[in-house]
């Protein structure tokens, strides 16, 4: 990858997420048609976006069930005298959808910080380029 790919990083990150303006569209449509790696990035980006959307699709399909079995527990433990939050957090994580979508949660906030550490770091160094040239 050289420094246009790398300007065009962002282009192709919001061309997945559906926010690239029309007017820079055509530029980045001819340099994915011409640079594998862009390419490459894009369809990884692209298949990522599909299976995160996936899996929050199934995820919002089965919340109202969770949220009810959330609402249950805790009016099972509210009618004692004394709330064991642990006991509630347990209830809660028995659903295999509900440590899915804690995972996911998980997942998508570990890449989205590295990326934005990334980003950051490139900014830096940019900076420090800019600075000493």
């Amino acid at each position: 990858m050289n420094d246009k790919c790398d300007k065009m990083k962002d282009q192709i990150t919001d061309l997945v997420t559906g926010i690239l303006p029309e007017t820079e569209m055509r530029t980045l449509e001819q340099h994915l048609s011409e640079c594998p790696a862009c390419r490459d990035y894009a369809r990884a980006l692209q298949k990522e976006d599909r299976l995160l959307t996936g899996l929050f699709a199934e995820f919002d399909a089965n919340m109202a069930g969770q949220e009810n079995e959330v609402i249950n527990a805790i009016n099972l433990l509210g009618a004692s005298s004394r709330v064991n939050i642990v006991s509630v957090g347990r209830m809660i994580m028995k659903s295999s959808i509900t440590r899915l979508a804690t995972t996911a949660a998980v997942i998508v906030f570990v890449v989205l910080y590295f990326t934005i550490t990334l980003i950051w770091i490139s900014q830096i160094r940019e900076c420090i380029q800019g600075c000493i040239l």
